[in-house]
């Protein structure tokens, strides 16, 4: 984020959560799914130099082409670049294509749709 951003916002909802890529992919398929009436998926990535690493960006199907989505820091959805990592990751490959409904599958196999998937000792209470 730039410096004129980062000080916009600095102090604002200092004990808030951070999303990160996979809930930011599940934002921008779903904001522009419901907006535009396109075909969307999230794109799972994986970097050769940082094993256990994954990245994960939304895509929407514009006119036949699968185009990256980004998030602007007003929280809007644009057509955009792939998103880049520093040479110390790598060179990212793509492995998994999947629609909003596969992706939400895979989490909620993993417990995080029914908070089955938190931290032994927190409550949901």
């Amino acid at each position: 984020m730039s410096n004129w951003v980062s000080n916009l916002f600095e102090g604002f909802n200092p004990r808030g959560v951070q999303p990160m890529c996979v809930e930011n992919s599940v934002y921008a398929a779903l904001t522009y799914a419901m907006e535009k009436k396109v075909p969307v998926r999230v794109v799972i990535s994986c970097f050769t130099d940082k094993p256990n690493t994954d990245h994960a960006q939304a895509q929407a199907q514009i006119d036949g082409v699968w185009k990256w989505l980004v998030i602007t820091p007003y929280l809007r959805i644009v057509e955009g670049d792939e998103d880049k990592f520093g040479p110390d990751y790598g060179i990212k490959e793509s492995y998994k294509f999947l629609s909003l409904k596969e992706l939400m599958a895979e989490l909620d196999g993993k417990g995080f749709l029914d908070n089955k998937g938190v931290k032994d000792g927190i409550t949901t209470e």
